[in-house]
């Protein structure tokens, strides 16, 4: 077991691990890649998450409009970590899919006190 730190936006953070080596596309050992096992240590913190749902929407496709909630509630709101898509509807026009319709909660931390 090895001890790493790692950058996560913004901040460097140690983890206990180990340092396995991936084999490049050439057959060669040279890519480095560092896999956790065991828990972070400075990222387990005490967190209190907010949630909040929203629906994005978008005709070109479910993921985009995903990203386009995503991107509204990031223009308000600081600190967003994680999303969970709770519904996919979208509307039709004469047969045809015309818009996708994504509703999606959004957490995301409080500022500390």
């Amino acid at each position: 077991l090895q001890r790493f730190e790692f950058p996560l936006n913004g901040q460097t953070f140690n983890a206990i691990g180990i340092r396995l080596q991936k084999p490049s596309l050439s057959g060669r050992c040279s890519i480095l890649v560092n896999t956790i096992v065991f828990t972070l240590l400075e990222l387990v913190m005490s967190h209190t998450y907010k949630i909040i749902e929203l629906t994005g929407s978008s005709p070109i496709s479910s993921d985009e409009a995903i990203k386009n909630a995503i991107a509204a509630a990031n223009e308000s709101l600081q600190h967003l970590r994680w999303f969970q898509v709770t519904e996919t509807r979208g509307h039709l026009e004469e047969g045809m899919i015309a818009h996708w319709q994504v509703t999606v909660k959004v957490g995301f931390t409080l500022n500390p006190k």
